[in-house]
Parts: structure tokens; C-alpha cells; sequence
């Protein structure tokens, strides 16, 4: 073999080795490429997962701010019910005091007229008894009757307000109209007064209740 072969060779096995070097000059560079890659990924990921769990503590505390307000509602709403119906309880018992108080005086009345005699002692005792929860009860409820006006056509009285500030008279005539009538009537009456007793306007129930009898 000559020298000019053996050149040619060497050349040859040169320029194979400087390739090869090339491609792993090029490997290392994607190499590296990818392991910047990796780093970003990962610390996009850490931040992602940052502000995940930032979030989700936020939604806690939301949550539980809710929570409690919902249970401070279910009491409020708990509270309101039990002076509905302590309302409606005072409610029914004036009605069925007045009903007494109506029987009472009619009775009374027509012993007048018969025989003109006195009450006897009993009598006053009831009548006395009924006026005393009456009384209460227009305390509580702003509603005052003016029986001697009532019949069995007409409602009349007056309501006033918790502080007695204010006060209108009313004088319905019920000939004739259902329960659903008379209690609008009363309540548009007494809207205006501005009733406050157990931290709520009184309820339609109430008026109805009373109204009716």
C-alpha cells in the first residue's frame, strides 16, 4: 500500500471521527434542550399546584363562612316561628275571650230587660275577669275594640302602634263578606301603624283570627 492510500485513510477515518463528534456535540445540545424542558414543566407545575392549593383554602373558609350563616338562619328562622305561634296562640284566645265577653253581655242585657235586676256578683267577677285579658291582649296586639259599636255587621275599634304614637280608627262593615275579605280589609287598616312586638309585623293569621269573630 502506498502513501497515497494510506492518506486517503486516514482522511477518510478522520472525517468519521469529526461526524461523530457532530452528533454528539447535537446530542448533548437536545439533551439539554430537554432537560430545560423537564425544569420548566416542573416548575410550571409546582406554581400550578401552588395556586391550586391556595384556591382551595379560599373555597374552605368560603365554605364555612356559609356553613354558619346558614345555621344563624336556621335559628332566626326557628326564632320567627316560635313567635308566629305564640301570635297566633294570643290570637285565638282573645277571639274566644271576646266570644265569652259577647255571650256575657248578652246575657246581662237581656236580664236588664226582663227583669231589671243587677248583675250578680259572679257575673262581674267574669266580666272583670275578660276586660283584664282583653286589656292585655290590645297591649300586645295594638288592636283595641269599641264594643258598644260592634254588632254582628260591624267591626269597630281602633289600632295603635307599640309606643303609641301612632293610632286609627276603624269601622268595618262585614255584611255580607267572606273571612279572606274582612281580613284584607283589617289589614290594610293596620299596615300603616307600623306594628313591631316580637321583632315582625304581625301576621295576616292573627287579624283573621280576630276579625272573625
Amino acid at each position: 500500500m502506498d502513501q497515497s492510500t494510506v492518506l486517503q485513510l486516514l482522511d477518510s477515518e478522520l472525517k468519521k471521527i469529526k461526524d461523530s463528534c457532530n452528533v454528539l456535540t447535537e446530542f448533548s445540545d437536545v439533551k439539554k434542550s430537554i432537560c430545560e424542558l423537564i425544569n420548566e414543566s416542573e416548575c410550571k407545575n409546582q406554581a400550578f399546584l401552588k395556586d391550586t392549593v391556595g384556591e382551595n383554602e379560599e373555597l374552605s373558609k368560603e365554605i364555612l363562612a356559609l356553613e354558619k350563616e346558614l345555621s344563624q338562619l336556621e335559628k332566626q328562622c326557628s326564632k320567627e316561628a316560635s313567635s308566629l305561634a305564640m301570635q297566633q296562640k294570643i290570637a285565638d284566645d282573645q277571639a274566644r275571650e271576646m266570644k265569652m265577653m259577647d255571650d256575657i253581655k248578652a246575657q246581662y242585657n237581656n236580664r236588664l230587660a226582663k227583669a231589671h235586676a243587677k248583675p250578680s256578683k259572679k257575673d262581674l267577677d267574669l266580666l272583670e275577669k275578660c276586660r283584664k285579658k282583653l286589656e292585655a291582649y290590645a297591649k300586645l296586639t295594638g288592636v283595641d275594640w269599641d264594643f258598644d259599636s260592634c254588632d254582628k255587621n260591624t267591626l269597630s275599634g281602633y289600632v295603635r302602634n307599640a309606643t303609641d304614637t301612632k293610632m286609627k280608627i276603624f269601622n268595618i262593615n262585614i255584611n255580607g263578606k267572606s273571612r279572606e275579605e274582612i281580613v284584607d280589609e283589617m289589614w290594610k287598616i293596620t299596615q300603616h301603624i307600623q306594628y313591631q312586638y316580637y321583632d315582625i309585623p304581625i301576621h295576616t293569621n292573627i287579624l283573621s283570627s280576630i276579625a272573625y269573630q
